[in-house]
């Protein structure tokens, strides 16, 4: 085994290999370790030195985390580029080498199953464009259709919101059972604004078959100023804390499940 250790200052040195009987190296796979030694952070005059950090990388490519187990790590790469032929070669390697090739069909879909929001956000464009957005609640055919047609496609994130409040829609959770049918390997996310989450609405989240992915809750301002004039709409600050108060539990045991769903999965 070749190791290479890389100080702060001075050269690459590598230690001989062991010498075996007939005064050659030993023979050992091709494994490579680089260890960071600690640093000091210059740009406030010394300080404490940076903990050591140890990468393993293996023949094959995959990097390995330090540890008895020593799991490859993903590394996941964001940006994506378009395939043009006329670019310099040059461009066209570095693009295939650090960039994905822009998918023939979205990954994440947001699909509006229901305009109108009661809440009027100043970061949202809702209120602005409300007066010329198509009224009224999406076709059930054609939200299978939809949703047919992402699970063909393989879509990894799925969110039933856009700029309205997904939990107005009735029907949401009728429709969040079909997505978990066809496309059971998706992410399902939802956003809200929590002010339909009553205890009633959590216990029918509860008693979906497959657990949603994440739930995230928009709640802008810990004062009440704050909140009602970030919020707005018919967004009330102590409203919103009762409810949330009196569902607490179920919030929780939300939660909980969900963890220990994941858990189970992934065992």
């Amino acid at each position: 085994m070749r190791n290479v250790v890389a100080a702060p200052r001075g050269p690459i040195t590598r230690p001989p290999a062991p010498e075996t009987a007939s005064g050659r190296g030993a023979a050992s796979k091709p494994s490579i370790t680089a260890e960071i030694r600690p640093a000091f952070d210059r740009s406030r005059g010394g300080g404490l030195p940076f903990p050591s950090r140890h990468i393993r990388a293996s023949p094959a490519g995959h990097v390995r985390a330090p540890g008895p187990e020593g799991a490859p790590l993903k590394l996941k790469i964001n940006k994506y580029y378009l395939p043009d032929p006329s670019a310099p070669w040059t461009t066209r390697v570095r693009n295939r080498l650090v960039r994905r090739p822009i998918p023939s069909f979205p990954r994440t879909v947001q699909l509006e199953t229901q305009t109108g929001c009661n809440a009027d956000c100043v970061f949202c464009d809702y209120g602005i464009s409300y007066p010329t957005q198509p009224k009224g609640r999406i076709d059930w055919d054609l939200f299978r259709k939809i949703v047919d047609e992402c699970a063909r496609y393989r879509v990894r994130r799925f969110s039933p919101y856009l700029t309205n409040e997904p939990f107005a829609d009735k029907h949401l959770l009728e429709r969040l059972e079909y997505v978990n049918e066809k496309m059971p390997w998706c992410k399902v996310v939802v956003t809200s604004n929590a002010h339909y989450l009553v205890p009633e609405m959590v216990d029918r989240i509860l008693a979906l078959r497959k657990p949603l992915h994440a739930i995230y809750i928009s709640f802008q301002g810990i004062e009440k100023a704050a909140y009602e004039a970030t919020m707005r709409g018919n967004m009330n600050f102590e409203r919103t804390r009762v409810e949330a108060g009196s569902g607490s539990s179920s919030m929780v045991t939300l939660v909980t499940m969900r963890l220990v769903r994941d858990r189970g999965s992934c065992e």
